[in-house]
């Protein structure tokens, strides 16, 4: 039964006033998340529950690209608009990619965040930044404005890394996407997946027993898009079991 109907109206003097039913919440809409995925796609385990906060840890040449070009393949309803900042301008990695790419940070906090239209369906990708090398301005516009965007503008916002911890604050409080590749020194990889309730034994079995390859990559979700654990987007992780975790070779 819509919530309306569970509210009754009493006119006094010209106003209105709302009066709740006792004892039941009342599921009021958030106008600034209106056009937000509810549910996940059953058919598709890599069409994601929109919007997302991910972020993206590996060396180089492990397949982060590979990975983010298979999510926009994936989506649908394919994202409107897809934004990427990406410092290096001689680069072609996203050429692919029918984006706009951005290759300085704005200053401007409230600029770059009503650039945004919360009714177009938007991808943000922030590509490997060295957070130290920006200017105290820069790094608290980006922060600030990532959090903001993805609240309020419904912007999907995927972050990469080579170093786990070259992430933004705000942005690595509001992750509820973890993907990682397997790094030279593991301790730095489960300190990070400790934050997603992942223990450091599992992360151990994972890495040695299931995504052993260099392009291999674990990808812990809590956005409700499906499978907790995954191997490469697609492949659901059992680590109880023997099954779907196992390599396909």
């Amino acid at each position: 039964m819509p919530w309306l109907l569970y509210i009754q109206r009493i006119k006094d003097g010209g106003h209105i006033y709302l009066m709740p039913p006792k004892h039941r919440l009342v599921p009021f809409i958030n106008h600034d998340k209106a056009n937000q995925t509810e549910v996940m796609d059953p058919t598709n385990i890599g069409n994601l529950v929109c919007p997302f906060r991910m972020g993206l840890a590996g060396p180089p040449s492990c397949g982060k690209t590979s990975f983010i070009l298979n999510l926009i393949l994936n989506q649908s309803p394919p994202w409107q608009c897809i934004r990427i900042i990406h410092l290096d301008p001689n680069s072609q990695e996203y050429k692919d990619v029918d984006a706009e790419i951005i290759h300085d940070i704005p200053t401007d906090m409230n600029a770059m965040i009503d650039s945004f239209d919360r009714d177009v369906k938007t991808l943000l990708i922030v590509e490997d930044i060295p957070l130290r090398t920006l200017t105290p301005k820069k790094r608290s516009v980006l922060d600030r404005a990532l959090g903001y965007i993805s609240s309020h503008k419904s912007v999907s916002v995927i972050c990469t890394m080579q170093d786990p911890f070259n992430i933004l604050p705000t942005l690595k409080s509001l992750l509820n996407i973890l993907v990682l590749w397997k790094m030279p020194m593991l301790s730095r990889t489960k300190a990070l997946t400790r934050q997603f309730n992942l223990q450091d034994h599992e992360v151990g079995q994972i890495f040695t027993g299931i995504c052993r390859g260099k392009h291999d990559s674990l990808m812990i979700d809590h956005s409700g898009s499906g499978p907790r654990l995954r191997k490469n987007l697609f492949i659901p992780i059992d680590l109880d079991g023997d099954s779907s975790s196992d390599d396909e070779e």
